[in-house]
């Protein structure tokens, strides 16, 4: 399994974990559709998203919503234009949330709670256009990653 997670995380996961392969989201949505052309499909990937609000409790990922105007997928990409990314997350627990990347504004009257996040959302839509298989967790602090990792390793 591989961590993608946000750049703050990086050293103190590899620090704590040596044995897993930890890389830090891409900064563009290029970067990370360039970055998923390495992968084979059906490769495991756990992202670690972190929160841009204080004091946010560990949640599983069920979904998200890029709000940015940026997709991996944009431009004369060779795979398939349109794949499916109705359950882009493996977890779909009832406790599960939907994650935000971009200007929430829009979001004023939807009708579930959404966690907005950092980084993260390019890497899990041009993953899982190459076949990747995606588990995902919001991090509140730094110092939960060992917890979460647990239930992955």
């Amino acid at each position: 399994m591989i961590v993608l997670c946000d750049q703050e995380y990086v050293s103190r996961a590899r620090r704590d974990h040596p044995n897993l392969s930890f890389e830090p989201f891409s900064d563009s949505a290029d970067r990370a559709y360039q970055n998923a052309r390495q992968i084979s499909p059906g490769d495991e990937y756990c992202l670690l998203y972190r929160s841009v609000e204080p004091d946010q409790e560990n949640l599983p990922v069920r979904d998200h919503i890029n709000l940015t105007t940026e997709n991996p997928l944009f431009g004369n990409q060779d795979d398939p234009r349109f794949p499916d990314m109705s359950r882009v997350y493996d977890f779909q627990g009832e406790n599960a949330c939907v994650i935000t990347q971009g200007d929430t504004g829009i979001l004023s009257g939807w009708p579930e709670q959404t966690v907005p996040v950092a980084a993260g959302i390019w890497d899990a839509i041009a993953l899982k256009h190459r076949g990747a298989s995606l588990s995902a967790w919001v991090v509140g602090k730094p110092e939960n990653i060992s917890a979460i990792l647990g239930q992955h390793t």
